[in-house]
């Protein structure tokens, strides 16, 4: 009778050098494991590559948060205003970056979007 199959569902590892675990994150992309992590106690290069991490947005919405939240806590009240009005209307947030000449022809165009 054949010995039960075992399914693995994690392996750890210990390296010595940086290029070893960056060969070893290579192999293992390449035999067809996709779910991979690293941990290493410095950053090594193109191990963020080999596990295959992507980027995420993370970085951009933490940087337009900051500036939202700066723009509350410094009372620039026109800042984040025009701020709040850029996400929950954005037409009119633009409108106020034209010049005054298009304005009356941004108001026909909403005009006539509006009228039944």
């Amino acid at each position: 009778m054949d010995a039960p199959k075992v399914k693995i569902y994690g392996l750890v590892a210990e390296f010595v050098t940086p290029a070893q675990i960056v060969d070893a994150a290579n192999q293992a992309r390449e035999a067809g494991y996709t779910a991979m992590e690293a941990y290493s106690p410095f950053p090594v290069m193109d191990l963020h590559e080999a596990v295959g991490f992507k980027r995420t947005m993370l970085p951009t919405l933490a940087f337009f948060w900051w500036v939202d939240r700066i723009s509350y806590s410094l009372h620039a009240d026109h800042l984040y205003l025009w701020w709040r009005t850029l996400i929950h209307h954005p037409f009119l947030a633009r409108l106020v970056l034209l010049p005054v000449e298009y304005w009356w022809k941004a108001i026909e165009f909403m005009a006539r979007i509006h009228s039944p």
